[in-house]
C-alpha cells in the first residue's frame, strides 16, 4: 500500500525454507531510487496478507501466522507519513489469507480468502478503526489481482478451487455501494490469471505477472503486464513485461484509487 509519496511493504515470507514469516514493515520514497528503509513492526510475524490505503493511513491483514501456524482475521494499521509500529485496527469477517485488496479514499476492500473459498469481499472504513463487514461476493474464490481508481475496484482472474483451472475474467465493483461483483472484461489474449498483482492510476489498472496455467492448476509463471481502462472495460491490452516471471509478488503506486484525484 502507499501514499502519493511513500510505498509500504509489510510482513512476508522469510528467506529460509519453512519460514514462519516476519513482522517487518519497510518503506520507500517512490520518486527516488534506493533501498527500502525500516518503518516499524507489525503486531505479529505473518505472510500472505495484503494491504490498502487512503492518503494517510495504510491497513493490512496478516494472513497466515507462521509461528502458530494458523490463518487469522487480524487487521493492522499504520500512519504512512510517520514511522513506528503497527496497531490493531480490527478483524475481518472471517479467517483467511492469499487475498487481495484495494481502496477508495474512504473504503478499503479485502477479498478472495483461502481457506474460506467463498469469494467473500469485506469492507472497512479506513479512517475509523473497527471490524470489517461483508460488502458482497466475487465470482472467483481466491487468487485474484486487484486495483482501483477512486470509484471502481477491479479484480482479475483467480480460481474456484477445488474446481480446477484459473479464470480469464475481470470483475468489478463500485466501492461506494455494497453488492456482488459484475463482469467487466477479460484478460489479454484470453490468458488464465492467478496470483498476479495489480497497480493503478486514476484512469488505468495494470495486472502484473502471475500464473497462466497451461493445464489445470499447474504453475506457469509469466512476465506479462496487461492493462484495462476503468471507464471502459472490455478486453485487456498488452502493456509490456516484467524483468522476470513472478507470482505472489506485491506492488504500489503513487496515484491509486485510495488517494482521490492525484
Amino acid at each position: 500500500f502507499g501514499s502519493s509519496t511513500r510505498g509500504m511493504f509489510a510482513t512476508g515470507y522469510g528467506d529460509t525454507p519453512g519460514s514462519t514469516g516476519h513482522n517487518i514493515i519497510d518503506y520507500i520514497t517512490i520518486a527516488s531510487i534506493g533501498n527500502a528503509i525500516d518503518f516499524g513492526d507489525a503486531t505479529e510475524a505473518a505472510f500472505n496478507g495484503d494491504g490498502c490505503s487512503s492518503s494517510t493511513r495504510g491497513v493490512f491483514n496478516l494472513g497466515y501466522i507462521g509461528g502458530a501456524p494458523t490463518y487469522n482475521n487480524t487487521l493492522d494499521y499504520v500512519e504512512i507519513a510517520t514511522v513506528g509500529n503497527a496497531k490493531d485496527f480490527g478483524d475481518l469477517s472471517g479467517i483467511g489469507g492469499w487475498n487481495t485488496s484495494t481502496s477508495s479514499p474512504t473504503r478499503g476492500l479485502f477479498g478472495g480468502f483461502y481457506p474460506r473459498n467463498d469469494g467473500v469481499l469485506d469492507r472497512i472504513t479506513i479512517a475509523s478503526k473497527g471490524n470489517a463487514v461483508e460488502f458482497g461476493n466475487l465470482f472467483t474464490h481466491y487468487g485474484q489481482s486487484a486495483c482501483s481508481n477512486s470509484v471502481r475496484g477491479m479484480f482479475a482472474g483467480g480460481t474456484n478451487y477445488p474446481s480446477p483451472g484459473y479464470s480469464i475474467s475481470i470483475q468489478s465493483v463500485i466501492m461506494a455501494s455494497d453488492g456482488n461483483a459484475v463482469d467487466f472484461g477479460e484478460s489479454y489474449n484470453g490468458a488464465q490469471m492467478y496470483a498476479g498483482r495489480g497497480v493503478s492510476s486514476q484512469t488505468r489498472g495494470c495486472i502484473t505477472g502471475g500464473s497462466n496455467a497451461t493445464a489445470p492448476n499447474t504453475v506457469d509463471e509469466v512476465t506479462t503486464i496487461q492493462y484495462l481502462d476503468f471507464d471502459s472495460g472490455g478486453k485487456a491490452t498488452a502493456f509490456g513485461d516484467m524483468s522476470i516471471p513472478r507470482r505472489n509478488h506485491r506492488g504500489v503506486s503513487d496515484s491509486h484509487g485510495g488517494l482521490g484525484g492525484y
